[in-house]
């Protein structure tokens, strides 16, 4: 019995764990981009507060964010609002950095695949309103001031 306690815990050593993403700075960059695990809790940090009024996605006729919202979606019955999570966070990051499957995610964070692609979802349309606070894009005459001159023959070029 010792024996196949001590195998199952080497074998539970390799595989992903996200426990793995608060004390390994290498398993930090590899699945979220992110240096290390403080700055992944400080961009988390920064975020936190905003997700108080979020709404799950729930299909296309869900808007999700703070502002804007339609009056379609008021008088629909909203999904469940605050609950984003820094698990939810990371299962996204993973996504984005490794290219992970939702299902694969999924069994990886013991959901449901329905759930997963509603988190992800929803993380995707917050931080689409989001991240530009964070990384402001370039206007597109600053683009322009300093292209390269090799791009003259490509107008459109924007990043």
């Amino acid at each position: 019995m010792k024996s196949l306690e001590d195998e199952n815990s080497q074998l539970s050593e390799k595989l992903f764990s996200v426990d793995k993403l608060k004390t390994a700075d290498s398993a930090v960059r590899f699945y979220t981009g992110f240096p290390n695990f403080d700055t992944r809790m400080d961009v988390y940090s920064y975020l936190l507060p905003k997700l108080q009024h979020i709404t799950y996605w729930r299909g296309s006729d869900t808007i999700v964010g703070t502002e804007n919202v339609s009056d379609k979606s008021r008088s629909s019955k909203p999904g469940p609002k605050g609950k984003l999570s820094l698990l939810e966070f990371v299962l996204v990051l993973i996504r984005l950095k490794v290219g992970l499957f939702l299902n694969d995610l999924a069994d990886r964070f013991g959901i449901s695949m329905v759930q997963s692609s509603k988190i992800f979802t929803t993380w995707i349309n917050f931080l689409y309103h989001e991240l530009p606070l964070l990384f402001p894009f370039p206007s597109r005459a600053k683009i322009d001031k300093s292209m390269p001159s090799e791009f003259e023959s490509y107008p459109t070029t924007r990043i």
